[in-house]
């Protein structure tokens, strides 16, 4: 095997390992996820339900909406949010309720619970109409891991026969977190946006890897994929010159010597 056949299995080699590295690392991202500290069952009810809503640096404010049917109410219909709050100091988090419209005043007989489930307390209890423009203030203390997670289960329902009336009704309400402006200054990134960034970073590498192998294909030797086949070439190889060191002079040079 020439100098040459041996850099370009060096060459394929450094290769290879670069892509294991960055398949090592996809799998590791895989299985790194920021959002969930606990293990979750991804298949229930209340994960297939939930809206997961998030306050950070370049986001001061979010919104829901939620649409409610009298159909739906009068089986009582439940929405669950999770807010999470990236903050590195601590920050006061306002939660406003808005009615955004209503028809056949359907707002008047819906209630609506707004439990915190992460505090165990109920936040309000009565009819849709009376939480119109509701603020509801809650200190948001800063911790080792710089966020805060609240949930809210939300139930809309009718006490009496007063589905039967708002069957074909709806009402649509607005659900508003924010920070104050003096306190933005406190929000941080989230770890999803790290994690997108890093993400970035891994598709550069692996349009990086695949520029390589293009430019180098012809370094490439297919030899390479097989890391026992070099070795036992280059043992051939020795045999061979070994075997053309013992092989004896021929005639001519046998009767030159007795000359």
């Amino acid at each position: 095997m020439n100098q040459s056949d041996k850099s370009k299995i060096r060459t394929s080699k450094g290769l290879i390992l670069v892509i294991f590295i960055l398949i090592a690392v996809a799998l590791a991202f895989k299985m790194y996820n920021p959002q969930t500290e606990n293990e979750v069952d991804f298949f229930s009810e209340d994960a297939k339900k939930q809206i997961s809503v998030e306050l950070r640096n370049d986001q001061t404010q979010v919104s829901q909406t939620a649409k409610i049917t009298g159909a739906e109410a009068a089986e009582q219909e439940e929405k669950i949010y999770l807010l999470r709050v990236n903050h590195n100091e601590d920050v006061t988090m306002f939660f406003n309720i808005q009615v955004v419209s209503q028809e056949d005043g359907m707002d008047e007989a819906l209630k609506m619970k707004v439990y915190d489930e992460t505090h165990d307390e109920v936040l309000y209890e009565g009819s849709v109409r009376n939480a119109d423009n509701k603020v509801f203030e809650t200190k948001q203390v800063t911790n080792a891991a710089k966020k805060n997670d609240t949930r809210y289960r939300i139930y809309f329902y009718f006490e009496g026969q007063s589905a039967q009336q708002y069957e074909t009704s709806e009402t649509e309400v607005k659900f508003d977190w924010s920070i104050p402006e003096d306190q933005t200054g406190a929000l941080k990134m989230s770890k999803t946006g790290d994690v997108k960034v890093i993400l970035y970073a891994f598709i550069a590498m692996i349009v990086i890897t695949g520029v390589l192998l293009i430019v180098f294909r012809k370094r490439i030797n297919p030899e390479v994929f097989n890391l026992g086949r070099p070795a036992e070439e280059e043992k051939e190889e020795l045999l061979e010159e070994t075997d053309e060191k013992q092989q004896p002079e021929s005639g001519d040079d046998i009767e030159e010597d007795k000359e």
